[in-house]
C-alpha cells in the first residue's frame, strides 16, 4: 500500500504548496517524475485487472505474428509494438514500459500548461494513472497519445495534433472521438482544418474500422455487454461538465482561445450520460478520453471560484475529493484485488521486495 500512497500523496503534498500565480514548471522536476512514474507504472508485475490477457496476447500471440500479421491486426501500433519487443527477446515488461513512458510523457506534456501542475497530476492518478495506464493497456497509450495531442492543440498546432490523434487512433480506434472535438478550437482557417481532420480521419477509417461495424455493435450494443463502474466513471466527467456550464461566460473570458473545445467535450459528457443506459461498455470506453475535461476543470476552478470561494480552499476540497476517488477505487472497486501486492521487476531486482 505505500507505493499507491508515495505516488498520490507525493504531487498533493506540493499541489497544497503551489503558489497561486507561479506554476512550478521545472523542466527538471518533470523529467525526473516522468522517469520515476513510468518505472511505476511500466515495471509492475501482476498488477491489474487485466495483466494475464495482455500476457496472454504477448506469449501466445503476439510472438508468433509476423509484423505484416500485426499491421492488419485491430489496435496494429500495439500489435507491432509487442511483436518487435518479442523480436528483440524482451518479454511483456518493455511492452509496458514503452507503453507507460509514452502515457507519462502525453501526461507530463499537457499538465505543465495548467496553472498548477501539480494538482493535475493528482487527478491523473486518483483513477487514470491507477485504472486505465495499469489496466487498459492500449487505451492508456492511446489516452497518452491524446493528451500529447490536446498540449499540442494548445500550442496551435493544429496538423500535429491531427498526426498524433491518429497514431492514438493505431493504439485503439475509439481515440479518433477528440479529432472531432479539436475541430472546434478556436482559431483562424477552421474550414481548411475541418478539412484537413476529415481527409486523415477518414483515411484513418478506412484502412482499420471500416467493414468491422457489425462487429463492433454485437460486442458493444446488442450484447448488452456492461461495464463495472461505467456510471461512477462518466459521473466523474458529468460533475465538472455542469461547472464549466456554470461557470462558462467567466472562463470564456479568462481562457478563450480554448473554449470551444471543452465545450463540446462537457458536451459529449452529458451525452454520455444518457447513453451509458443502453451500451456501457462502449460509451465507458470513449468516455475515458473525456478525462483531460477532469483535469482542465479541476485545475481552473480555484482561479475562477477565487471571488467566491479562497484559491486555497477550492484546492483543498479538489485534493479531498481524489483522494477519496483514490481509496474508494483501492479498497472498495470491483476489480481492485488485481492492483494487490503491488509489485516491481526493478524493486525485485534490487531485493527490495
Amino acid at each position: 500500500m505505500i507505493h499507491y500512497f508515495l505516488a498520490f500523496f507525493f504531487p498533493a503534498m506540493i499541489a497544497v504548496m503551489q503558489p497561486k500565480n507561479r506554476p512550478w514548471n521545472s523542466a527538471v522536476a518533470w523529467s525526473v517524475v516522468w522517469m520515476l512514474y513510468t518505472l511505476f507504472i511500466g515495471l509492475r508485475d501482476e498488477v491489474g485487472a487485466d495483466w494475464y490477457n495482455y500476457l496472454y496476447m504477448f506469449e501466445r500471440q503476439a510472438y508468433y505474428m509476423t509484423y505484416s500479421e500485426a499491421l492488419h491486426h485491430g489496435d496494429p501500433a500495439y500489435w507491432l509494438l509487442q511483436v518487435w519487443v518479442s523480436r528483440m527477446g524482451w518479454d511483456v515488461h518493455m511492452v509496458n514500459l514503452i507503453g507507460a513512458a509514452i502515457f507519462m510523457y502525453g501526461v507530463v506534456r499537457f499538465i505543465r500548461q495548467l496553472n498548477n501542475p501539480w494538482l493535475g497530476m493528482v487527478i491523473i492518478m486518483a483513477y487514470t494513472g491507477l485504472a486505465v495506464a495499469m489496466g487498459y493497456v492500449r487505451q492508456g497509450i492511446a489516452l497518452g497519445i491524446i493528451l500529447w495531442a490536446l498540449a499540442v492543440l494548445n500550442e496551435g498546432r493544429f496538423i500535429r495534433f491531427l498526426l498524433l490523434v491518429s497514431f492514438a487512433v493505431m493504439f485503439h480506434k475509439s481515440a479518433v472521438i477528440i479529432a472531432g472535438m479539436g475541430m472546434f478550437q478556436h482559431g483562424k482557417n477552421r474550414y481548411l482544418k475541418f478539412l484537413a481532420g476529415a481527409f486523415i480521419l477518414i483515411g484513418v477509417y478506412e484502412a482499420f474500422v471500416a467493414g468491422r461495424e457489425e462487429h463492433y455493435i454485437n460486442e458493444y450494443v446488442k450484447s448488452g455487454m456492461s461495464s463495472s463502474g461505467a456510471l461512477i466513471r462518466i459521473l466523474m466527467n458529468l460533475i465538472p461538465a455542469m461547472f464549466f456550464f456554470y461557470f462558462r461566460k467567466e472562463w470564456k473570458r479568462v481562457y478563450p482561445t480554448s473554449y470551444q473545445m471543452w465545450y463540446m467535450m462537457s458536451i459529449g459528457s452529458v451525452i454520455a450520460m444518457g447513453l451509458v443506459w443502453f451500451a456501457s461498455t462502449a460509451v465507458d470506453r470513449i468516455s475515458l478520453y473525456f478525462i483531460p475535461l477532469q483535469v482542465v476543470v479541476w485545475t481552473r476552478m480555484p482561479v475562477l471560484m477565487d471571488r467566491i470561494i479562497p484559491y486555497w480552499l477550492t484546492t483543498d476540497l479538489i485534493l479531498i475529493y481524489y483522494a477519496s476517488v483514490y481509496i474508494v477505487f483501492l479498497k472498495f472497486a470491483k476489480w481492485s484485488f488485481a492492483w494487490f501486492p503491488y509489485k516491481n521487476i526493478l524493486l525485485t531486482w534490487f531485493g527490495l521486495q
